[in-house]
């Protein structure tokens, strides 16, 4: 057993943060102090089942840090705010880079290892790649607020020279898989889709306003929860341990596959057993500005830190997510 390690998870009662706590407790970790804002009755569901030892409103966690100094093994940092905050460059400001710039202050001043999310979308139109790599940060051009203020904490955090023992920056994609019932419009397209059939028997993506492309044929790199859970317990795991030399920095996490938002579509149908009806509207205008036709993860350098897993295709993940969660409005 490992319960003697006291583990801070910001974003504690999120999708992924909630989930990254079941893995933590299943892996024999119990002093456990979640932090979020606990406002929202459905994502109390999410902590259901799970062991900690304490939670924190997110207003209350500079007073905590203040006054616990040393006393935390480990931070990972998953809080961050998006949806109805996502156009309020004050708010994303405040939460995603001063607020994140604390906690990386708290973790190198105690020489506490951190892991923290950051996102895919800072990579924007892609024209500039999506490589994980330091020296091509800055050139950078990520489209809407929320990514742009991620990138702004990665950039000042690769800058850094006084930093923790061991950080590394998950640049997730698209995440999709159980909990996130409370995100609503920023939940994956694989729920969307879902409720979609559900409600009306059909789906409706965008279509599309590039010739060369057909409808419903951008593509994204659609990564299973689990998958994720994987990798990130894996660094938490070779840093608490010492086995491997893994490296900190930031690091892409997806398939590295991408795939379409028909592809999305008709693996939901599939799973249900039910035909294809798939219809198309107009893309919005305010979104068509450097909007992706292909983005996905280069993984080079997870794979040359010495993750070897396979990722679940999206048949597979898409088949277990609909039958095992969706269907059965069941958690993990």
């Amino acid at each position: 057993m490992n319960s003697n390690k006291n583990i801070l998870i910001t974003g504690g009662a999120g999708c992924i943060g909630s989930s990254i706590t079941k893995v933590l407790n299943n892996h024999g970790y119990h002093n456990l102090i979640l932090c979020d804002n606990f406002g929202n009755p459905e994502k109390e569901k999410n902590l259901e089942g799970k062991v900690f030892r304490k939670r924190i409103h997110v207003n209350e966690l500079s007073e905590f840090l203040s006054s616990h100094g040393s006393s935390i093994d480990f931070v990972i940092h998953f809080g961050a705010r998006a949806g109805a905050y996502a156009l309020d460059k004050e708010v994303l400001q405040k939460y995603n880079v001063d607020f994140s710039k604390q906690i990386w202050h708290y973790c190198t001043g105690y020489q506490i290892p951190l892991i923290y999310a950051s996102t895919g979308a800072t990579y924007g139109s892609g024209e500039g790649g999506h490589r994980d790599d330091d020296n091509l940060l800055s050139g950078l051009a990520p489209i809407n607020e929320y990514a742009r203020s991620k990138h702004r904490f990665d950039l000042w955090a690769s800058q850094q020279k006084n930093h923790p023992p061991f950080w590394v920056g998950l640049k997730f994609f698209n995440v999709y898989g159980p909990n996130e019932y409370h995100k609503e419009r920023r939940a994956s397209m694989v729920y969307h889709c879902y409720r979609q059939i559900r409600e009306t028997g059909k789906v409706t993506l965008f279509g599309s306003f590039n010739p060369a492309i057909p409808d419903g044929d951008y593509k994204r790199d659609f990564i299973y929860l689990k998958d994720v859970l994987e990798v990130c317990y894996w660094f938490f795991d070779a840093f608490i341990k010492g086995t491997g030399d893994v490296p900190s920095g930031i690091y892409n996490i997806g398939t590295g596959v991408p795939r379409s938002f028909n592809d999305i579509a008709y693996d939901v149908f599939k799973a249900l057993h039910l035909e294809p009806q798939i219809e198309y509207k107009p893309v919005p205008e305010e979104i068509k500005s450097g909007y992706p036709e292909c983005n996905f993860a280069v993984t080079d350098k997870l794979r040359k830190a010495g993750y070897t897993r396979p990722f679940t295709s999206l048949e597979d993940g898409i088949t277990e997510y609909v039958n095992n969660y969706l269907l059965k409005e069941a958690y993990f």
